[in-house]
């Protein structure tokens, strides 16, 4: 009678970090993630951290893409270091904001309510009844999911064919791009937690008939976990 051979599977040790990573660790925020060079789960480990850029330069140095040597781990740090140094060079350059600039550094001066007046106005000339604005957000994300506008007949309407100006002297930007940026400086006084990557989602609507926009939002950062919060603006 023929007997079944038990057979098992043997898993692949993780390949443990290359000298430029263990370096990066090391050297990488006062070595806040030294002990990851010494860890058999480095892998798993670098997966749960919320520092994007470290795991970047982990990933750039790793030899399964290629960083064999020294010269190569140089010149990829290198390029990335040159990148960042544009940045900041163009950031340094940018004008001072003037005050009556859409997007303000504080954002209790957002004339919230003159640009509320500007978009009923330019959504009814539209015959849009509602816009919906659909947000969400965790760890290191937030961004809008749709901007969706509806007419009478409960159609969708394209905000991308009309400009809207918010200020007399202002460049005039297409509705949904100015809807965008309404909906970020909303967000930034009513719910700045969110801004700040601490999770949740949420809605902004337009209601034209009614003349009102409601900001209805879910921050899963409160205890006991969910925290809902309604603004009618």
């Amino acid at each position: 009678m023929a007997t079944k051979s038990a057979s098992k599977t043997k898993r692949t040790p993780a390949r443990p970090v290359n000298k430029y990573q263990a370096t990066l660790c090391d050297a990488f925020s006062h070595g806040d993630y030294a002990y990851l060079a010494q860890s058999k789960h480095w892998r798993r480990d670098l997966e749960g951290l919320g520092d994007t850029l470290f795991k970047f330069l982990m990933t750039e140095l790793s030899t399964g893409e290629g960083c064999e040597d020294e010269e190569e781990a140089v010149r990829r740090l290198q390029a990335v270091s040159s990148d960042v140094l544009n940045v900041v060079g163009a950031i340094e350059a940018l004008p001072a904001v003037p005050e009556d600039k859409y997007v303000y550094a504080n954002p209790c001066a957002v004339p919230i309510d003159r640009h509320k007046a500007v978009f009923l106005a330019a959504l009814k000339a539209l015959s849009v009844k509602a816009v919906e604005v659909r947000y969400h957000g965790k760890f290191d994300i937030a961004e809008l999911h749709s901007i969706k506008a509806y007419d009478l007949n409960g159609l969708i309407v394209s905000l991308q064919t009309s400009t809207v100006a918010l200020a007399p002297g202002r460049p005039a930007m297409l509705l949904g791009d100015a809807l965008s940026e309404f909906t970020w400086d909303l967000l930034r006084v009513h719910v700045p937690a969110f801004m700040k990557f601490e999770g949740g989602n949420g809605k902004l609507r337009f209601d034209t008939a009614a003349g009102v926009v409601s900001l209805r939002h879910t921050d899963y950062r409160e205890p006991p976990r969910v925290k809902r919060i309604r603004v009618d603006i």
